[in-house]
């Protein structure tokens, strides 16, 4: 888990967004800041932010039957976001700049919010490690299917600190 720099400034503790060191009489900006603590290497400043809100992510297909409709949202381990389907979209980071890894950080809650199912084993309102790529797809052949979910992002495995949260919702439709 990634854990969150602060500085203290005029009696405040303020969280940074941007570190730089001076290295060879140059101030360059730091892309990470790592520390090392009992054998293993913790990141402490990922150089990076969190996207939030992360607003509305599309997923909308619309087919001529017998064709499969298929929409798709998959949330990568670089930060990114992915999208599959003819009117798919929104946000295209969780996470800026995409960073290699950055997903070992982060945990991700889907939830469905009265729309049917996605397609993949994930149980709705379960925590899973974005240290994998996660997608979540909406399929049919011959009908109609509601995408409809709330996400959320927390830097700890426990889901206790959201830093992002969003929307998922489209319609899947596969028509005669």
């Amino acid at each position: 888990m990634a854990a969150e720099f602060y500085y203290k400034h005029g009696g405040v503790w303020r969280k940074a967004k941007e570190v730089y060191y001076k290295h060879a009489g140059t101030w360059r900006k730091a892309k990470e800041i790592w520390y090392r603590t009992g054998g293993v290497w913790r990141l402490v400043f990922p150089g990076g932010v969190i996207v939030n809100p992360l607003g509305a992510l599309n997923v909308t297909d619309t087919e001529v039957s017998p064709t499969q409709a298929l929409g798709r949202v998959t949330f990568n381990t670089d930060g990114s976001i992915s999208y599959v389907g003819n009117g798919s979209g929104g946000a295209a980071n969780w996470f800026e700049p995409t960073t290699p890894g950055i997903g070992n950080n982060y945990w991700l809650r889907v939830t469905n919010n009265g729309g049917d199912l996605w397609d993949e084993s994930y149980v709705s309102g379960s925590l899973v490690a974005l240290s994998t790529a996660r997608q979540f797809t909406w399929s049919v052949v011959g009908g109609v299917r509601n995408a409809q979910a709330n996400v959320q992002i927390y830097s700890d495995s426990g889901g206790t600190n959201l830093v992002s949260s969003g929307t998922i919702s489209g319609t899947i439709e596969s028509s005669l």
